[in-house]
């Protein structure tokens, strides 16, 4: 038969659970798990600490997604909720590590989620692989080639873009 994967906040519950139980270690991490329905575009996603994800919406308007929660093998019994959000075609979400936002100028300044939406803003006519190829060059540009004090990860997700332009 066919597996059916838990729902994200399921998952990532039983993931801290383990986490918790199981294994010996200080550590903990943070998260973003979605699925994604490619009919519909609802989004169903459950966030762990990790940066608010970010909706690019087809006119260009971005808005971010999710609460923040708490990191995966923090606290025993944490308990992780999803938020739900619709991609319309054309629509993208990123998903990116606390390394693009927290990105700093020499003098100090963070980009902060206002200075990623502003980024994606200005590269809306770009997709895919551009995309996050010319998303690092502009952090680079922000930090002013200083090396970045974090890793810079993300994932792009392009919702039914027309076929002739990626």
């Amino acid at each position: 038969g066919r597996v059916v994967a838990p729902p994200p906040a399921e998952a990532v519950t039983l993931l801290n659970r383990i986490f918790m139980s199981e294994m010996e270690t200080e550590h903990y991490f943070t998260i973003v798990l979605a699925n994604v329905d490619l009919t519909t575009g609802l989004v169903t996603l459950v966030q762990a600490g990790h940066p608010c994800p970010a909706v690019q919406r087809a006119d260009g308007r971005v808005e971010f997604i999710g609460e923040g929660g708490l990191p995966v093998g923090l606290i025993d019994d944490a308990t992780f909720h999803h938020v739900e959000a619709r991609l319309a075609p054309g629509d993208r979400l990123l998903i990116h590590s606390d390394g693009v936002t927290e990105c700093m100028t020499r003098a100090g300044v963070l980009l902060d989620d206002d200075g990623l939406a502003d980024i994606m803003r200005g590269l809306r006519q770009t997709r895919g692989q551009a995309f996050l190829e010319s998303l690092v060059w502009k952090l680079s540009a922000f930090a002013g080639d200083a090396d970045f004090a974090d890793d810079i990860s993300a994932v792009l997700l392009e919702f039914k873009s027309d076929p002739m332009h990626g």
